[in-house]
């Protein structure tokens, strides 16, 4: 087994991360659509401005958006401090994992109760796939589209509002949302996927009023014989018990469930604090996919084989 308990990246802090996305409607709205469309809708826009302002200004607001994305572009490419601030923003330069936490640790004993333990996947972790598709030509613009973001994003504040309650009984981890890109060319198929502790927690999100109260909207407009066909729904549910998951990440910003986080007791001050699950993957327990599954023969993890980062096996 490994020695020494996993090293957390991040300080425990005393809220959570906040999940809400901070790319706007700009992003989604770009993706609802494909390439023909877009285009079509700037040679529009375009064709607009020539009516409106004088044909040799007409090109300026172009030369704007052309200049400014190429001029970003060459500062990121020449200056790593540009691009540790724009692309690369928030990227871990090195290999981590995601661990669940322990629920209380104490900073004065921390090789006692440490915040993280020393065997990979030592809890079972619940993922859910929520998501919704539009089928309109419209995509996101289409009829009942409104609505069904607005009873989706209720279910998401409901869960967020439960990680932030002291009384949490979902046990969500955390959630990120995504878009399909392998079926259409207009991205009209959202997804978030959630991490919750257990299939109780589960559960109990979907048996809430809120959660009741999207899914009774979506039945009585789309889910009878003669009802409409133009928005889809789907869930997975998957449960993962201890040892039988592992995460791994390299290069990266934190993601899927590197982005989540767990309150845990301090028992030096008795608050309730949040730890972000990600921890640093050079430690011995954690260099290879077996050892992150916590599967060792003795005192040792049997190797995958692959070739590890300098500086591995400090811990």
């Amino acid at each position: 087994m490994a020695s020494g308990s996993f090293r957390n990246i991040f300080e425990p802090q005393s809220g959570r991360l906040d999940h809400n996305s901070n790319t706007g409607g700009t992003a989604l709205i770009k993706d609802a659509f494909g390439l023909r469309t877009l285009l079509l809708m700037g040679a529009l826009f375009q064709t607009i401005i020539s009516l409106i302002v004088p044909a040799r200004y007409a090109f300026v607001p172009m030369a704007i958006f052309l200049l400014h994305s190429l001029a970003t572009t060459i500062v990121e490419i020449r200056s790593p401090t540009a691009w540790s601030k724009g692309s690369g923003a928030n990227t871990i330069p090195y290999k981590f994992s995601a661990q669940i936490p322990n629920e209380t640790y104490k900073p004065s004993s921390a090789g006692e109760k440490p915040i993280f333990g020393s065997t990979g996947a030592d809890k079972g972790i619940v993922v859910l796939h929520l998501g919704i598709r539009f089928n309109h030509p419209l995509g996101i613009l289409g009829p009942c589209a409104k609505e069904m973001g607005e009873v989706s994003k209720a279910c998401n504040d409901r869960v967020m509002a439960h990680i932030d309650s002291s009384d949490d009984d979902f046990g969500c981890l955390g959630m990120s949302r995504w878009q399909s890109t392998d079926e259409r060319e207009s991205r009209n198929t959202l997804m978030t996927v959630y991490y919750f502790r257990d299939m109780d927690g589960l559960n109990r999100f979907a048996h809430d009023s809120v959660h009741r109260k999207a899914w009774d909207y979506y039945m009585k407009e789309f889910g009878t014989e003669n009802g409409r066909r133009d928005i889809g729904v789907f869930h997975e549910a998957y449960y993962a018990p201890p040892g039988m998951w592992e995460t791994v990440y390299m290069n990266m910003q934190p993601t899927l469930l590197g982005r989540a986080m767990a309150p845990v007791k301090n028992e030096s001050t008795g608050k309730t604090e949040w730890v972000r699950t990600l921890v640093d993957a050079r430690h011995k327990g954690l260099r290879s996919q077996w050892a992150r599954m916590g599967r060792f023969v003795g005192d040792r993890y049997p190797a995958d084989g692959y070739g590890h980062q300098k500086g591995e096996g400090r811990c």
